[in-house]
C-alpha cells in the first residue's frame, strides 16, 4: 500500500495560491485575493512579457517550492522545465522578484498561514486515515497493483478555491486544498485525493507507451474517476447513481464541456471494461479509441 506523508509548506501554499489568482478562476478567499491585487498583476505581467505559460510554469513551481532554497533557484528550475534552454536569467531574475514579492505580501496579509495549514489539514487527515487505505485498495482491485506508487507526499495548501487539489506525477506529489468541510457534500474530498493519488503512476511506460492520441494526458485520468467512484462506493462514502460520474468530472477539474462530452463515453467505457476485464494497459488504449473514435 502507498505510503504516505503529508506536509504543510507555507512556500507550497503561496505558489498555488499565485497560481490560482492569476490563472483568475473561482475564488472564494476574496478578502486574501484583495491583498495580493498588486502582487498578482505584477507576476501575471512579468509572465506574460517572457512568454512563459502559466499552467505548466504552476506545475512545475508549486511543488518544486518545497525543494528549492530560494526564489531564484525555484524559478530557474521551473523555467528551465517549461521553457528548456530558452529560460533567460533575465526572465529567471524577473519572475525570481515577483514569486518573492507575492509571498511577502501573503505573509503580511497571513502571517499564521502555517498554523492554519496544520490545524486545517486535520480533518482530512483523520478522514483518510479511516476511509483512505480502503479506497486504495479498491483502486488497486479493479486495475492492478502497479498502478499505485510505494510512496508520495500530500501537500496540504490553503483553500483559496474553496476546495481543489492537482497531481504531481514526476514528483510523486499531489497537492489538496485544506478544506474543513466538503464543499460537495454527495463527493467528499478524500474522494478527490484517492483520486489523485491513483493518477501518480500514469507516465510509467506501461500504461503511457501504447496512447499516441492528443488526449493521452487525460485518458488514464479520466479512466480513473469510475475506478475511484467505485472503491468509495465500497467504503460507503459515496452513493452510486447516474449523476456522480458527471459531476465528479466537474468538480476534479474538468471543464463543462469536456464532461458532457466524456461522460458518457467512460461510462460506456467502464461497462465494457468490467465485463471484458482486459489488462489495465489495454482498457486504457481502448478509451482512448472510444474518445478519439
Amino acid at each position: 500500500m502507498t505510503t504516505l506523508t503529508w506536509i504543510a509548506n507555507t512556500a507550497v501554499s503561496w505558489l498555488d495560491t499565485a497560481e490560482a489568482l492569476v490563472a483568475g478562476g473561482e475564488i472564494v478567499d476574496t478578502a486574501l485575493a484583495d491583498a495580493l491585487t498588486n502582487e498578482t498583476r505584477q507576476l501575471r505581467i512579468v509572465l506574460d512579457e517572457h512568454g512563459i505559460d502559466t499552467a505548466p510554469f504552476f506545475n512545475h513551481a508549486v511543488p518544486l517550492a518545497y525543494h528549492e532554497s530560494g526564489d531564484r533557484a525555484l524559478a530557474t528550475v521551473a523555467l528551465r522545465k517549461t521553457l528548456g534552454s530558452d529560460a533567460h536569467s533575465s526572465a529567471i531574475g524577473d519572475v525570481a522578484m515577483a514569486l518573492t514579492e507575492f509571498k511577502h505580501a501573503g505573509n503580511r496579509a497571513h502571517p499564521k498561514l502555517l498554523d492554519d495549514l496544520t490545524l486545517r489539514s486535520r480533518p482530512i487527515r483523520e478522514q483518510w486515515e479511516g476511509r483512505g487505505p480502503g479506497l486504495l485498495a479498491g483502486v488497486a482491485q479493479r486495475t492492478e497493483s502497479t498502478v499505485l506508487v510505494d510512496d508520495a507526499r500530500i501537500f496540504v495548501v490553503h483553500p483559496i478555491r474553496g476546495g481543489g487539489g492537482v497531481a504531481h506525477p514526476w514528483e510523486n506529489s499531489v497537492r489538496i486544498e485544506a478544506v474543513l468541510t466538503n464543499p460537495i457534500g454527495e463527493l467528499p474530498e478524500i474522494v478527490r485525493l484517492a483520486w489523485l493519488l491513483a493518477g501518480l503512476n500514469v507516465d510509467l511506460p506501461r500504461y503511457s507507451e501504447r496512447l499516441n492520441s492528443p488526449l493521452r494526458l487525460i485518458v488514464a485520468r479520466l479512466a480513473l474517476v469510475p475506478v475511484v467512484l467505485g472503491a468509495a462506493a465500497d467504503v460507503e462514502l459515496v452513493r452510486p447513481s447516474a449523476e456522480l460520474l458527471p459531476l465528479a468530472l466537474r468538480t476534479w477539474g474538468f471543464a463543462a464541456e469536456s464532461s458532457d462530452r466524456f461522460a458518457p463515453i467512460v461510462e460506456r467505457w467502464w461497462q465494457t471494461y468490467q465485463e471484458m476485464k482486459l489488462p489495465w494497459p489495454g482498457a486504457l488504449a481502448a478509451l482512448e479509441q472510444m474518445l478519439t473514435g
